[in-house]
């Protein structure tokens, strides 16, 4: 598990792309030498896999459905498993680019901290129920830590924020000053 504060997060994320694309590749190029009409297929199995005899004998059996060498979900998984680790490199390479900000927002204050790739809420004292339930409801949670709501900064908490939470906010503000 590669943890997206990790400094060197991008790198580890590359090398990892790197490593399922020669797994995908060396499956495709297993499966192409099982269905070849070539004789030598184990031994060009442990060429191309670096595995030992018997492994690839087991390669060449059928499983219990009657499929040789990897099978098509194998390479659709590790391909889903490609594509998701590039969009995750996009997004920390995204999220490199932020500045910390501060704001306000129906009169709390609102930090976008890019050190902690956080969204964090800071009320003066315990918020009502109502905010504590409308936080919860899109993704932010209580730490004690940092004495806030806070959520991972990404595009759903933008658009949480921007038009479930923010108009909610000033509606509640509005109220409690009307009261008063």
């Amino acid at each position: 598990m590669i943890n997206s504060n990790d400094k060197n997060a991008i790198s580890k994320l590359k090398m990892k792309v790197e490593k399922l694309t020669k797994i995908q590749e060396d499956m495709k190029a297993c499966n192409k030498i099982i269905k070849d009409k070539k004789d030598k297929k184990v031994d060009r199995l442990i060429e191309i896999l670096k595995i030992s005899s018997r492994e690839a004998t087991e390669l060449m059996k059928p499983d219990f459905c009657g499929r040789v060498g990897f099978p098509s979900f194998s390479l659709t998984n590790n391909n889903a498993n490609i594509r998701a680790t590039q969009a995750r490199i996009t997004q920390l390479e995204k999220a490199a680019q932020f500045e910390t900000e501060e704001s306000m927002i129906g009169g709390v204050k609102v930090v976008k901290n890019a050190e902690l790739m956080r969204i964090q809420f800071f009320f003066d004292g315990k918020p009502e129920h109502e905010v504590i339930s409308l936080m919860k409801k899109h993704g932010f949670k209580w730490s004690p830590t940092n004495v806030c709501w806070q959520r991972l900064w990404n595009d759903n908490a933008l658009v949480a924020i921007r038009y479930y939470i923010e108009p909610e906010l000033i509606k509640i503000n509005n109220n409690s000053s009307n009261s008063n």
